[in-house]
C-alpha cells in the first residue's frame, strides 16, 4: 500500500492527468538555442527551460520550484500538478498544501486537484477530511482512473479503522491482477494488520507460481532473517543472483554458505561462477586443499603476475610439499626475495623469515625480517615465536627463552609449545 504522496501521485498520473503534455500556450523554449540577435524569448521560457532540464536530470527540489514559479506566473494545470509531483517527492508538504489550495482557487471544479487533496490528506494522516472530499469526485470513465480511485477509498478506509474492508479491497485486487506491485502492496498491509504469516504465504506464492520477482524475494529474505531460518533464505539469494547477476547477491549466498559452514557448497557456486577467485582460493587453503589451492594460484599468477599472488602461491608449495630439498629451497627464496623487496607484509616477512631460521638458510637474514614484521605487529604470538626461534637457531637459548615465555601461556598453536620445550631443554 502506498505509504507516501509520492505513489499514489503515481497511480494518479496512470490516467487522463499523467498523459497530459506541456500545453504549447507559452513560447517553445527551442528559440532559445537560437544564435543572432533575431532570437526572442519570455522569462517563462527561462523558467520551462530550467524546470525541464531539472526534471530529467533528476533534480527534484529544482524541478519543483521551477514548476511551481510556472505555475503562478501562467495558471497553466500542468505546471501545478508537475510542481505538486515533484514537491510530494520530496515530502515538502507545507508547499504542496499552498500550491493545492491556489490551484483549487484558480481551478476549482477540476478533479485532478482534487485527487491530489485527498492524497495529500491521506499522507498527512488526515483521514477524516480525506474521506469527506473523496466522497465528492465522480468516478472516472478511465478504468485506470477508477482503480487509482478505489485505492485511495480503500486506503481511507484502512486510515478509519476499516481494516477488513480495505483488506478485502486489497486481496479482490491482487486476486484479479497478480502483478508484483499488488502482491507487495497487500503483503503490507497484512503485516500492518499483525497478519505476518500470511503475508509471507502471499509472497512464496507469488515467487513460486508467479516469477521471483527481485523486490519479492528481497522482501521474503527480510521476513525470513526475522524468523531466523537460514534455508528459503539460502534458496531465495540463489534465484535472486541467477535472476539479476548481480555481485551483491553473490557475496551473500557466500556470506550464507560460510555462515551454516557449507565450504563445499560455497566452493562449488565459486567455481561455477568464476566471481572471486581470491575468495575460493582462501577457502581451498581453509579445508588444507592444497591441490586445488595451488592449481588456482598458478593461474592466478600466471593471468596476473600479482606479487601478492606469488607469495601465496610459494606459501601453498611449502605447506603442503613433504620434501623440501635443495633444489626446492633455492627456487621459495628467490622467489620471495622478489616479494619481499616490492611488499611490506608483515604476513609474508614473518613467514619467510621464519623459512629462513628453520631451513637453516640464513638464520641472520630471518631475524632481520622477522623483527621488521615485529615493527608493524609486536604482539603477534606467532611473530614472537619466530624471533625466539632465530635466538635457538643462534644459540642464544638464554634469549630465547625470554622472548617465547610471555606468549607460551595463552598460547594454543601447538608448533609454539613444541618450540617452547625445546628452547627450554637447551638451557
Amino acid at each position: 500500500m502506498s505509504r507516501n504522496l509520492t505513489l499514489i501521485l503515481v497511480l494518479l498520473f496512470l490516467g487522463s492527468c499523467g498523459a497530459k503534455t506541456i500545453r504549447h500556450g507559452i513560447k517553445t523554449p527551442l528559440k532559445m538555442v537560437q544564435l543572432g540577435a533575431d532570437a526572442t524569448y519570455s522569462k517563462d521560457d527561462f523558467y520551462l527551460l530550467a524546470a525541464l532540464d531539472a526534471k530529467y536530470l533528476g533534480d527534484k527540489e529544482s524541478a519543483a520550484k521551477y514548476f511551481e514559479k510556472l505555475y503562478f506566473d501562467t495558471k497553466n494545470l500542468d505546471f501545478a500538478y508537475e510542481a505538486l509531483k515533484w514537491y510530494g517527492s520530496i515530502k515538502d508538504f507545507k508547499k504542496v498544501k499552498e500550491i493545492l489550495n491556489q490551484a483549487l482557487k484558480d481551478h476549482p471544479n477540476d478533479i485532478n486537484l482534487k485527487r491530489y487533496s485527498v492524497a495529500f490528506y491521506i499522507d498527512t494522516k488526515d483521514f477524516k477530511t480525506a474521506d469527506k472530499l473523496i466522497g465528492t469526485i465522480p468516478l472516472d470513465s478511465s478504468p485506470k482512473m477508477q482503480d487509482a480511485q478505489k485505492m485511495l477509498r480503500a486506503t481511507i478506509d484502512l486510515g478509519l479503522g476499516k481494516t477488513q474492508k480495505a483488506l478485502k479491497f486489497f486481496k479482490d485486487k491482487y486476486n484479479k491482477n497478480k502483478t508484483a506491485n499488488n502482491a507487495l502492496v497487500l503483503s503490507d498491509l497484512l503485516e500492518r494488520v499483525g497478519k505476518v504469516d500470511e503475508a509471507i504465504k502471499v509472497l512464496k506464492n507469488h515467487t513460486d507460481f508467479i516469477e521471483c520477482d527481485e523486490n519479492i524475494c528481497a522482501r521474503l529474505i527480510t521476513y525470513y532473517k526475522d524468523k531466523n531460518e537460514v534455508d528459503p533464505i539460502i534458496d531465495l539469494t540463489k534465484r535472486l543472483y541467477k535472476k539479476t547477476k548481480k555481485l551483491s547477491y553473490a557475496n551473500m549466498l557466500i556470506t550464507l554458505y560460510r555462515y551454516i559452514d557449507d565450504k563445499d557448497k560455497a566452493i562449488d557456486f565459486l567455481k561455477k561462477n568464476h566471481i572471486n577467485d581470491r575468495l575460493l582460493l582462501d577457502l581451498y587453503l581453509s579445508k588444507k586443499d592444497y591441490k586445488s589451492a595451488k592449481e588456482l594460484a598458478k593461474r592466478l599468477y600466471s593471468e596476473s603476475g600479482d606479487l601478492d599472488m606469488l607469495a601465496q602461491l610459494m606459501m601453498i608449495e611449502y605447506e603442503s610439499r613433504e620434501k623440501k630439498d635443495k633444489k626446492f629451497l633455492n627456487y621459495f627464496s628467490k622467489n620471495f626475495d622478489r616479494v619481499v623487496q616490492h611488499i611490506d607484509d608483515p604476513i609474508y616477512n614473518n613467514f619467510y623469515g621464519y623459512v629462513l631460521i628453520d631451513e637453516n638458510i640464513d638464520v641472520k637474514k630471518g631475524m632481520q625480517l622477522v623483527k621488521k614484521a615485529l615493527a608493524k605487529k609486536p604482539k603477534a604470538p606467532f611473530f614472537i615465536d619466530s624471533l625466539a626461534w632465530g635466538y635457538y637457531r643462534n644459540g642464544d637459548c638464554q634469549k630465547a627463552l625470554e622472548t617465547i615465555e610471555p606468549i607460551v601461556e595463552g598460547a594454543k598453536a601447538k608448533e609454539i609449545k613444541d618450540h617452547y620445550k625445546k628452547i627450554r631443554e637447551c638451557q
